[in-house]
């Protein structure tokens, strides 16, 4: 099954504004090393969090990258 991103609320890719200008900060790898660039994210509610994942990392496999406060981007740099 692939990703389907309309199954889910409060999901989606960053800008690529912010890709290209924070890509170290939303660049995660895996356990072998492999280096991974996780633009796609859940937003929490409630609170200033997100989860970053990789979609599409292997079949029918997501990859979660990052739980926890917002990665810095082009409206929060900070």
């Amino acid at each position: 099954m692939r990703f389907d991103a309309t199954l889910l609320t409060k999901t989606t890719p960053e800008s690529p504004g912010t890709l290209a200008r924070y890509e170290k900060e939303h660049t995660f790898t895996d356990e072998k090393g492999t280096a991974y660039l996780a633009s796609w994210h859940m937003r929490f509610t409630g609170i200033p969090g997100r989860i970053f994942f990789v979609p599409e990392y292997e079949e029918n496999i997501i990859l979660i990258c990052y739980v926890g406060k917002k990665l810095k981007n082009l409206s929060y740099p900070t």
